[in-house]
């Protein structure tokens, strides 16, 4: 990103919860994730309804014994007009308790119908299993995306 604003905002929810729930904001409002890394922290997004808007999300505990996080956000020039809104989305995603969200699918078996399953690559929570085989299409924390499933 050539040209970022910043902006800061806390949840008192543990980095999980808010990983997860700024992965949610972002695909509710229609942003295409591009590689969101739960380890690292860090969700980038594109909007697809417009190519140069772009932000990148940095979720961080406050303390490593904090249940506190940080969600730093870089948007380029363009996108800062979504700041507010991507804002209050988190926030809402963020309150909603984690009994309340579906549970993740469990692992394909032989002769498993299609569906969603556990990631075998690791690179995201899902991927899906068209019956036969592995495809492209991947969801991480709801968002569903496509990265190759390799050989």
């Amino acid at each position: 990103m050539a040209s970022t604003t910043e902006r800061t905002l806390d949840l008192d929810v543990p980095a999980d919860a808010a990983f997860d729930a700024t992965c949610r904001a972002l695909a509710s409002l229609g942003w295409a994730l591009v590689d969101p890394d739960r380890f690292a922290g860090i969700v980038a997004a594109r909007n697809p309804a417009a190519a140069e808007d772009e932000v990148a999300l940095y979720v961080q505990p406050v303390t490593a014994t904090s249940s506190t996080v940080v969600v730093r956000a870089e948007a380029t020039r363009a996108a800062t007009r979504h700041l507010d809104q991507i804002e209050v989305a988190v926030r809402q995603q963020a309150a909603i308790p984690v009994e309340a969200l579906p549970p993740p699918p469990a692992a394909p078996k032989p002769g498993q119908p299609a569906g969603w399953y556990t990631d075998p690559a690791g690179r995201h929570e899902h991927r899906w299993w068209d019956g036969h085989r592995w495809t492209d299409a991947v969801s991480t924390a709801g968002v569903t995306a496509t990265d190759p499933a390799g050989p």
